[in-house]
Formats: C-alpha cells, sequence, structure tokens
C-alpha cells in the first residue's frame, strides 16, 4: 500500500501544468501544455507547419512542426482552424512570440470545436 501511495505522488507531481497562449511567455524553457484557440494555420515555402493562437491581432504563441514531421499530422488546417486546441512541448522563444516545436500528433489535442 505505502508504495502505491508514493506512485501516485510522483505520477501527480510529474503532471503537466497548463496556460494560456498569452501566459506561455512566463513559462520559458518549461515543458508545458498551451491551449487556446487556433485562428490559423500556415505552411512556409521552407514546408514548416505553423499553428497561430489567438487572433488576427494577438496571436502571442504558435506550435511549429518542421517539414520532415508534418506527414505525422494530416490536414492541420481541417483538424485545427477555428478550433479551441492544447499542444504539449518546451516552450521557446521565437522572435517577439513564444512557440512549442512538435514533433508527434500525440503532443497535439483538439479539445472543442
Amino acid at each position: 500500500m505505502k508504495s502505491i501511495v508514493i506512485l501516485f505522488i510522483l505520477i501527480s507531481s510529474c503532471a503537466l501544468a497548463q496556460t494560456t497562449p498569452d501566459s506561455a511567455k512566463y513559462h520559458l524553457d518549461e515543458m508545458e501544455t498551451v491551449c487556446g484557440h487556433v485562428y490559423a494555420v500556415h505552411v512556409n515555402d521552407k514546408g514548416v507547419s505553423s499553428i497561430f493562437f489567438g487572433d488576427k491581432n494577438n496571436n502571442p504563441f504558435n506550435a511549429a512542426i518542421f517539414a520532415i514531421d508534418i506527414r505525422k499530422f494530416g490536414d492541420l488546417e481541417k483538424q485545427c482552424l477555428d478550433k479551441k486546441v492544447c499542444v504539449t512541448g518546451w516552450i521557446k522563444k521565437s522572435g517577439s512570440k513564444t512557440q512549442v516545436i512538435i514533433t508527434e500528433p500525440s503532443q497535439l489535442h483538439v479539445v472543442a470545436e
């Protein structure tokens, strides 16, 4: 019984925190789950896909998927656009915004339509 309690405490303390796109900047270099509204999905000329959170005037956070990993995800625009989405990973600074680089579909979760 004692080992079950210890295991529960260890698992609980390892649970990832959840934050918003606006608050992600306060969690640089931390493993977090960021949840928010996706207003755009864009693929640049190098094949990097970006999922932008927020709205047209305020998009403080994005999730990036490099070309080498994109085939694992399917149609990101269909999956994510105009939906509440959570992404999990290390929060990093990218220019004036914060971002998480995701490499596996398990790091992306659509919460609501």
